[in-house]
């Protein structure tokens, strides 16, 4: 129960300076608890959106329109009330149920000294002297609506007041990057790069390629859309998978110091016997355009310069986005990391993501973690799914690196008592590759490429692992 000053709160309904207003509000009512959503304009426009399971046990979701009104209790009490104004509106489920909330009305109580007691659920006697207390009505501010993706309880996105309310709230907002006062120097709205290669031809993983890039397109457009920033992706598969079609994406993009870059390659990757960089190239191909079995020394030349005509290193896509003016730039590759020519397993039967566990459209990701890791951290990121020597592994659901990134990140902004860190959230990933990596192998004793024997049993071959990489060089706002 809220105890405060009845003229304040009048004073709220009647200010033009302060009319937009939300509050979350859960009360009881015989077996059934309501969640709501109250939309405050002015005395005379509110709306809540309310929530509940029905006595059929249906999800249920009404609108209703109140209006507020003052006068005197039969005890002689002030009050103000806030009563339904037009008939209540069914969205989804037991419309008997819903049409029961007209008669709800929402009460303050003024008390000696000017105080005030509420809100109350009260019924429908005029005397408002039946009346119980609310389990909850906390204000609501902006950006935490957007944010956590709270509205999405409450509308379908193809509603006018879902529009009419999220265009209203980026207004108050001005821009979560531009009103949070780190525009980096950038008065233009800020810009999210999210660059993506992916192997989606190759008959081996491409399937698996393919989840990858579907699944970081959709964070980083979720993430950009709730942070109210330009989202602008660069998707290259199928036949753009090339060393030119790369560069000439990266070459043609300005990026200011106000925007991100993300890069992310799903593919194949390898490295040279030789090689003293610990991370891999990009094999920048569907089908290798060269002699795979060269037999001379003029051949094996041949090759390699086939070769490096044909792939990227992470050195060279990490030194091209450097030089990028972006305050953020992160480079990450789910890729293998051994000897050129040794392909990437992939397992017929293999541990991924507990399913109890998966994030949908709905996750309540909280808008003060995303503007710790994106709008209040410089720097820059690189990390790859194998060390040296390792190979990367996934199934048709995609990398386990990949997979493992995605959920450590939405885990990082859910999670309130973590730290908004890019440290921990690339720590994390490497952590979970490497813990599917090794359930994959040991809940199906027989891994497998699709087409041959990776690991024959247990005790014919050791298990492989999958530690990673990461060089993080960061600070904060």
């Amino acid at each position: 129960m809220i105890r405060f000053l009845l003229f304040v709160l009048l004073s709220w309904l009647v200010s033009p300076a302060t009319a937009q207003k939300f509050y979350d509000l859960q009360f009881v009512r015989g077996d059934i608890k309501y969640d709501c959503l109250m939309v405050y304009y002015n005395p005379e426009n509110c709306y809540m959106r309310v929530r509940f399971i029905s006595g059929s046990r249906k999800r249920t979701l009404g609108h209703i329109n109140y209006k507020s009104v003052a006068g005197i209790t039969s005890l002689g009490e002030k009050y103000l009330c806030m009563v339904a104004d037009t008939s209540v509106r069914t969205i989804e489920g037991d419309m008997v149920d819903v049409k029961q909330l007209e008669k709800m009305k929402f009460l303050w109580i003024q008390k000696p000294g000017d105080t005030s007691l509420g809100p109350f659920l009260a019924n429908e006697d005029s005397g408002f002297n039946n009346r119980n207390p609310v389990l909850n009505y906390t204000q609501i501010k902006p950006d935490h609506l957007r944010g956590f993706g709270y509205l999405r309880n409450f509308f379908y996105e193809d509603e006018q007041e879902y529009a009419d309310l999220d265009n209203l709230l980026l207004t108050m907002e001005g821009g979560l990057m531009q009103s949070s006062g780190n525009n980096h120097g950038s008065i233009k709205t800020p810009v999210l790069y999210f660059i993506m290669m992916a192997n989606t031809l190759d008959p081996k993983i491409g399937i698996s390629c393919k989840s990858d890039l579907d699944k970081m397109h959709l964070e980083f457009k979720t993430i950009s859309s709730l942070m109210g920033i330009d989202f602008k992706p660069i998707l290259l598969s199928g036949t753009s998978l090339s060393r030119p079609k790369l560069l000439a994406q990266l070459q043609r993009i300005r990026p200011d110091s106000g925007d991100i870059v993300i890069f992310s390659y799903s593919g194949h990757g390898s490295r040279w016997p030789d090689q003293e960089d610990k991370y891999p190239f990009m094999d920048l191909w569907v089908k290798p355009p060269f002699n795979t079995n060269p037999a001379t020394a003029k051949e094996v030349k041949e090759v390699k310069q086939t070769v490096l005509n044909n792939s990227m290193s992470y050195a060279e896509v990490n030194k091209i986005i450097l030089g990028y003016k972006a305050y953020l730039k992160i480079v990450l590759g789910d890729l293998c990391n051994s000897s050129i020519g040794v392909p990437k397993p992939i397992y017929d039967e293999s541990y991924s993501i507990d399913k109890s566990r998966s994030f949908d459209d709905l996750i309540l990701r909280s808008l003060r973690k995303l503007k710790m890791l994106f709008g209040e951290t410089t720097g820059n990121i690189v990390s790859v799914a194998a060390s040296p020597d390792e190979k990367a592994s996934g199934n048709a659901d995609g990398g386990y690196f990949t997979t493992s990134f995605v959920e450590a990140l939405r885990m990082e902004v859910c999670d309130p008592k973590s730290e908004g860190s890019w440290t921990h959230i690339i720590e994390e990933t490497l952590k979970k590759a490497a813990n599917y990596r090794q359930k994959a192998q040991s809940r199906n004793h027989t891994g497998k490429e699709i087409s041959g024997t990776m690991i024959e049993s247990k005790a014919d071959q050791a298990f492989e692992v999958q530690t990673g990489l990461k060089k993080i060089n960061l600070k904060n706002l």
